[in-house]
């Protein structure tokens, strides 16, 4: 801790932090060094980033995802699950937005970010949590289904970047590019994945929400 009294500056390092062997991409040399500052006088804190060695191979590219420039989840809990605050697109200049983790969802940045970049997240007195419109921007019926689905848009198509489908791992079964949303109903063919939990992620320029859906046995 520095700093004098009021304006105390606590900071908790990782050194060497290394990743789970949870790919064979993946090994016990790769690690990232970061620190957390947490300011005592208007209660903003600050993530830090130092050395790393992580590559595509490190968060499971190809094993796990068809992603080639696949990075860390990393997210903010404020409550039990309601209000989380996640990180995504680069990872060096990212974007980032609050949801609901009631309901799993998976957003990462793009690859690690480089040494010298700091994110700072400051207390925001206005903001009220998740409101109901924020969770249902887009649907997903039928809902179970086995052959097809549907995602039915709310947002305007053109603040969306880009819709995935994910498995339960965070692994990107498939993506819908920005130039591919030309329509407010997107319809997925889910006949050759295997039946389960599977999630709909849309990211558009202000926002980014999640939907679960279930491929059903038959």
């Amino acid at each position: 801790m520095t700093g004098e009294e009021g304006k105390h500056i606590i900071k908790v390092q990782w050194k060497n932090a290394g990743f789970g062997q949870w790919y064979s991409t993946s090994d016990t040399s790769d690690f990232v060094d970061f620190q957390i500052w947490i300011f005592q006088e208007d209660a903003h804190f600050e993530f830090h980033f130092g050395d790393n060695q992580a590559d595509p191979g490190t968060y499971g590219y190809p094993e796990a995802t068809n992603n080639p420039n696949p990075g860390p989840s990393i997210k903010f809990t404020f409550d039990d699950c309601s209000d989380v605050l996640s990180y995504y697109s680069s990872a060096d200049n990212p974007y980032y937005n609050y949801y609901n983790m009631c309901q799993p969802n998976y957003s990462f940045v793009d690859g690690t970010p480089s040494k010298g970049v700091t994110y700072i997240i400051t207390p925001d007195e206005n903001y009220v949590g998740i409101s109901e419109n924020d969770l249902k921007r887009f649907t997903v019926f039928p809902n179970p289904a086995n052959d097809v689905i549907h995602i039915e848009l709310n947002s305007e198509l053109s603040k969306i970047e880009s819709v995935y489908v994910i498995d339960i791992f965070g692994k990107i079964i498939h993506e819908f590019r920005k130039n591919e949303i030309t329509n407010s109903v997107l319809t997925f063919n889910i006949e050759t994945i295997p039946p389960g939990i599977y999630f709909i992620k849309v990211i558009s320029k202000d926002n980014l929400v999640t939907e679960k859906f279930i491929k059903k046995r038959i």
